[in-house]
């Protein structure tokens, strides 16, 4: 037998909606059998737990203090200069 993922087992999303609490009844009782049935889901289950993401993570941070010194300096809406080469 061979440790991946079944065309009977639930799709990534659907244990992500588990694990988010947002299913109900008889979907949510027929994935959590299979997560104690599946070894390949339940190691699934347990990875994508350790590692939720929450709304929390989607906050960009700090720019850091020189990279904002350095965009306050761009020219915004115009060209760069380019520079040309005098003929030798």
């Amino acid at each position: 037998m061979s440790f991946g993922k079944r065309q009977s087992c639930p799709s990534s999303e659907q244990t992500l909606l588990y694990i988010e609490g947002s299913l109900e009844g008889l979907v949510r009782e027929r994935i959590a059998t299979h997560l104690s049935s599946c070894d390949f889901c339940g190691a699934e289950f347990q990875l994508l737990t350790k590692f939720a993401i929450t709304e929390q993570d989607h906050t960009p941070g700090p720019i850091p203090s020189l990279i904002n010194l350095l965009s306050i300096n761009l020219p915004v809406g115009r060209p760069l200069p380019t520079h040309r080469r005098r003929a030798a």
